[in-house]
């Protein structure tokens, strides 16, 4: 028989972690305080605060997995989003090329010659990308195995 958890228990031990949260984090929390009065809810994107925490932990350093928070807390990252899901958070080789690459410009809103280069290693891809953003998503499906054919493959990355 499935034994019930009194709602006030659950209203109580929520209390106690949101307290301690708030606790362990105060550089987190005068940090959410001060961004409120430019971003809704003080976070630039609105899924950043979709962890059920009182206000969200603000990263100071994020390297590999490992990220740490503004208050000094050490964490092994399992979300990993977006590209850190791919390489991880500031893997060398990439922090390098943008180092090196950084005096040449980020935005001038114009093809470099190593737009040539990368269309060039697009050639093989299975869905003909004509996009960054259709280039991505035909990667991230072309690198994942899903069958034994495909396994083998490997996204080019340029040196």
């Amino acid at each position: 028989m499935p034994r019930h958890v009194p709602e006030q228990a659950i209203k109580a031990m929520l209390s106690r972690e949101e307290a301690l949260f708030t606790q362990r984090n105060p550089t987190s929390q005068k940090l959410s305080e001060d961004a409120a009065r430019n971003w809704l809810k003080g976070v630039p994107m609105h899924w950043m605060v979709d962890w059920g925490t009182p206000f969200p932990l603000f990263i100071a350093k994020a390297q590999g997995v490992d990220v740490t928070d503004a208050d000094g807390h050490h964490y092994i990252d399992f979300c990993l989003g977006d590209t850190g899901a791919m390489f991880g958070h500031s893997p060398p080789a990439v922090v390098e090329a943008l180092r090196r690459e950084g005096a040449n410009g980020f935005t001038t809103m114009m093809p470099s010659p190593d737009a040539v280069v990368v269309g060039r290693l697009l050639e093989p891809s299975p869905a003909g990308a004509r996009s960054s953003s259709s280039t991505t998503a035909i990667m991230v499906r072309w690198t994942t195995p899903t069958s034994p054919s495909t396994a083998a493959r490997r996204m080019p990355i340029p040196h």
